[in-house]
């Protein structure tokens, strides 16, 4: 649970109070969805939106009022940041906020600031950075008075509490409404934090968590800033180098992960330094910490995963589609080349930014590396027999656990475009032993049934045709080829219509 599903159900709460069960249902079990947004991840918008209980619309108007309110809240603590450790009174800075109006935030007002000599960039950096870790300190205890409150099931009600302060009717009206200053300080005060720690060369992105317990630690030479994510085998950081002016992703195994869990990062390492490529997330470092933590040091993404999207759209345009799956191609041409089969092409695995031009493909945590060389005795090279990659988008040969090369990675390419475009994949099971029986003996469904809305160019539909053979010998056999069946989509597609990109992405959502 986060704390735009707290504020969410609050806000829903006012507006559909009938759905008050629901909302704290909902609460109660994403309360044990565990912490960071990984693979899976479910929010209470999301999941409201897909039962049917609010429409897009009234979603997206719910979203628009929570990101109101934290940004309210955060433009309000900056001001009492300022006022203790800068020394500048609040009439003064309530004055600017109000000569700014709508567009007032943290930055700019430190602009104002700056330009009229009350605050340098040095300071400036440093007061932004300890407003942003107080509002995470506050986030937290918020969710925790609430989670503390429904453990104890003292209360049937989604406010009350201490920290948990009603939203300003402001919200509902679309102004900016700062909070008090009384409230503000109580809030600081609350927080405990050691502001002494220095602020990043970077801005954070929003949605990174700043408050998680390892903030502030070194970690093979990187300082962990905050939580991105975790998924089933790692969790994931914001960090900072000093030799570095770029954000860091730094992936992290626990001292005591399983010797499989090690062994595929190990070979997640191994194979990003056999290649690279501007639609693969880039590796700078690696390495075992003092600590025993293993760690991998990343180029840092601000985006989010192909799935997300998916969750959120449900499907996708076909120009968006190919632009997407085209640079995943060029990707997978480098790595093929390089003898580095991914293995687990899907859509959790696809970064897009955030407005859905670019896509990097990431975790080759379970990628075949053909020429292992020297390195063979420092990687798994089995799975115990166990089939490689995930259920719904496995090829044949995965499933039957035969060899693979470069056609299986296509096979699972063209899923991920199928599921873009029809907002489905074109089997449906509902076990994994249904999934693999789908995978070896089933005929796909055709695009044209299960997206009959569509436009489809025959190109495509043949495409499909040779990406979803069951024989990976008859199937097409590069990216190359592949590539070159996509380009000639796009030029077979009228320059003048009109694509339905997908609106920015919605963390909250």
């Amino acid at each position: 649970m986060t704390l735009d599903d707290l504020i969410s159900a609050r806000l829903v709460d006012q507006e559909r109070p009938e759905l008050r069960p629901r909302l704290l249902g909902l609460l109660r079990e994403l309360h044990a969805q565990p912490a960071g947004r990984g693979e899976g991840f479910r929010t209470l918008l999301g999941e409201l939106l897909r039962a049917g209980d609010l429409s897009r619309e009234q979603a997206e108007w719910i979203h628009d009022a929570c990101e109101r309110h934290k940004h309210t809240r955060a433009l309000g603590l900056y001001l009492e940041v300022l006022t203790r450790e800068a020394g500048i009174s609040r009439e003064v800075l309530e004055g600017l906020v109000e000569g700014l109006g709508q567009s007032a935030d943290c930055p700019r007002l430190s602009e104002l600031l700056i330009e009229a000599g009350s605050l340098t960039l040095e300071q400036s950096a440093a007061l932004q950075f300890q407003a942003r870790r107080i509002f995470d300190r506050d986030a937290g205890a918020q969710i925790a008075a609430f989670r503390s409150r429904r453990k104890a099931e003292a209360a049937q009600t989604l406010v009350g509490g201490a920290g948990e302060e009603k939203i300003p009717s402001g919200v509902y009206r679309q102004e900016l409404v700062l909070p008090t200053s009384e409230e503000m300080t109580q809030v600081v005060d609350r927080s405990s934090l050691d502001l002494d720690l220095s602020p990043p060369r970077f801005p954070i992105p929003s949605w990174v968590d700043t408050c998680e317990t390892l903030v502030g630690s070194q970690i093979g030479g990187f300082r962990i800033l905050g939580m991105i994510g975790q998924g089933a085998m790692a969790k994931v950081y914001l960090a900072d180098h000093p030799e570095h002016e770029r954000p860091i992703a730094l992936k992290l195994l626990p001292p005591r992960a399983s010797s499989e869990r090690r062994a595929r990062f190990k070979r997640e390492i191994l194979a990003n330094g056999f290649f690279s490529h501007d639609n693969v997330i880039d590796v700078y470092d690696a390495g075992v910490a003092d600590e025993g933590h293993h760690y991998l040091a990343m180029e840092f993404f601000d985006g989010t995963d192909l799935e997300k999207v998916l969750e959120t759209e449900g499907s996708i345009s076909l120009r968006q589609s190919l632009s997407l799956v085209r640079q995943l191609l060029q990707a997978l041409v480098v790595a093929h080349q390089a003898g580095i089969v991914h293995r687990d092409i899907k859509p959790g695995n696809i970064m897009v930014s955030g407005a859905g031009h670019e896509a990097k493909l990431t975790d080759f945590g379970i990628a075949l590396i053909q020429e292992l060389g020297d390195f063979k005795d420092k990687v798994f090279e089995s799975d115990d027999g166990g089939i490689t990659g995930t259920p719904e988008y496995l090829s044949p040969e995965q499933a039957f656990r035969d060899p693979v090369e470069a056609p299986s990675d296509l096979y699972s390419l063209g899923m991920v475009l199928y599921r873009c475009l029809a907002g489905r994949l074109p089997f449906e099971a509902e076990s994994i032993p249904s999934w693999v029986n789908a995978h070896i003996s089933e005929t796909p469904l055709p695009l044209t049934q299960a997206a009959p809305q569509g436009e489809w160019p025959p190109g495509l539909l043949e495409l499909f045709e040779g990406l979803f053979t069951k024989d990976p010998k008859e199937r097409i056999q590069s990216a190359s080829e592949v590539l070159e069946a996509v380009d000639a989509i796009f030029l077979d597609l009228s320059s003048g219509r009109r694509s339905r990109f997908f609106k920015k992405v919605r963390r909250g959502f």
